[in-house]
């Protein structure tokens, strides 16, 4: 049920009438589940503290921002308003470790604004010297 959720995004009545059983049922089903794999370390993400130390083992890492379109909000329309993509969109940074292909940290923005300064907020020059970053 918890991954139909998350992979379909459909709503929780559609799962409960799907599943035969309760809405609240199924909304705590799904809480249940996404605070067991919280407290489970393996689904914590390292942080952008992982890029900061001299003695880590990363050796080169993968940055990508993506954009997804979102519905036009109510205030303050012109952040969010990509006008290359004529829509309003939100943005979102991936650094993900180059070996393991393990996703280190997310960074979030409004559609307006640059992805290299998406990438300057979030990790900038703080990063370790030895790490070599690769933009897509």
């Amino acid at each position: 049920m918890s991954l139909k959720y998350w992979r379909q995004y459909v709503t929780q009545k559609e799962l409960s009438y799907e599943f035969e059983v309760g809405e609240a049922t199924t909304h705590d089903t799904i809480v249940w589940v996404e605070n067991t794999l919280v407290k489970n370390g393996k689904f914590r993400l390292p942080g952008k503290k992982a890029l900061y130390g001299e003695d880590t083992n990363i050796e080169a890492v993968l940055v990508d921002v993506t954009e997804s379109p979102v519905e036009r909000p109510k205030k303050n329309q012109k952040r969010h308003y990509n006008g290359k993509k004529k829509r309003h969109t939100q943005k979102t940074q991936l650094i993900v470790n180059r070996q393991t292909k393990e996703i280190i940290c997310t960074a979030h923005a409004v559609g307006s604004q640059h992805d290299f300064a998406i990438y300057q907020d979030s990790v900038g020059s703080l990063i370790s010297e030895g790490i070599l970053f690769l933009g897509e």
